[in-house]
């Protein structure tokens, strides 16, 4: 698992950065985290549990596709570059919250990574744009679905990354 907003949301909350994050937080789904603005003990056992959350991560498959993880979107142009973000606050925050390569579908590839995989924006069906792909396919609202994706299924060929049909 990595960060996204929801559990940086209940952290930030947790470490006591104020009512604002709190009141984000709350209109966000965190009302069962909070006794008016004060953290309750259910929060603060879910901060213990995510504080260690990476905000990214790499997966090495068995075939060979290297696929990168975070939660909104990649926030810069070679994913070899993602370890060394940990003290950009600027850049990190976009892994949680940015929705600029969604937004912007002629955008280049992220380098240095096969695929990376990301959630965060609701779409219709997964996307992929580049060598990003999209599944909030958002099972929260109702008439949403769950996607989930085998990594076995995907196939890397001369025209890049094929996922299967559904």
């Amino acid at each position: 698992a990595v960060r996204g907003n929801h559990e940086d949301m209940l952290l930030r909350t947790v470490a006591g950065e104020g009512t604002r994050i709190a009141d984000v937080w709350r209109q966000n789904g965190g009302e069962w985290g909070l006794a008016g603005w004060v953290p309750n003990a259910e929060a603060h056992a879910a901060a213990t549990l995510l504080e260690g959350l990476p905000w990214a991560i790499t997966l090495h498959h068995r075939s060979g596709l290297r696929v990168g993880i975070c939660h909104a979107e990649c926030p810069v142009n070679d994913w070899g570059l993602i370890p060394g973000l940990g003290a950009d606050t600027e850049r990190c925050r976009a892994m949680l919250w940015a929705r600029e390569r969604i937004r912007l579908p002629d955008l280049p590839p992220v380098a240095g990574i096969d695929l990376t995989i990301h959630g965060h924006t609701v779409v219709p069906r997964p996307l992929l744009l580049g060598n990003a792909l999209f599944l909030e396919t958002g099972i929260y609202l109702g008439a949403g679905r769950l996607t989930l994706l085998c990594l076995d299924d995907i196939e890397r060929g001369p025209r890049g990354i094929t996922l299967p049909t559904a």
